[in-house]
């Protein structure tokens, strides 16, 4: 009975890695569109977001975002989400992440020629991993 028992549970938690895999994708995906749609509206004054080359953009950090996030997710809710309610974890994680990204467009914008990696990447990572903490520190202790 206890290798049943083993399987069981290994297939559980496959399942509920590839869901948080899923949803991780979708949530990242939309916050990279939500986060480049607004830092085109603050720095173009809306008209470059009616253009083909902005969809195209779209389209790119999208699938960076939920490429981030089919790997981001469930290695966050396993490692330290774990005692945190699934819906207030997606909801604080992706506004971090969003605020982060915005806020990193700001004050470290994309310079080619000096930025390895652009501070709207950067701080969007560390908004969702601070989020992460935050949302571990504040959780009650079963």
């Amino acid at each position: 009975m206890a290798p049943l028992r083993t399987t069981n549970r290994l297939a559980r938690i496959v399942a509920i890695t590839a869901g948080l895999g899923a949803t991780g994708a979708v949530v990242g995906g939309c916050c990279a569109a939500i986060a480049v749609t607004v830092i085109s509206i603050v720095e173009t004054k809306s008209a470059f977001i009616f253009s083909v080359e902005f969809f195209r953009l779209l389209g790119i950090v999208a699938l960076a975002g939920a490429m981030t996030g089919i790997v981001g997710a469930p290695a966050l809710a396993w490692g330290l989400l774990r005692r945190v309610p699934l819906g207030r974890a997606i909801v604080v994680t992706a506004i971090a992440t969003i605020a982060g990204a915005i806020l990193g467009e700001m004050f470290f914008p994309f310079n080619p020629y000096w930025n390895v990696i652009p501070g709207v990447i950067v701080c969007g990572w560390l908004g969702f991993l601070l989020a992460g903490v935050a949302l571990r520190l504040l959780s009650p202790r079963a």
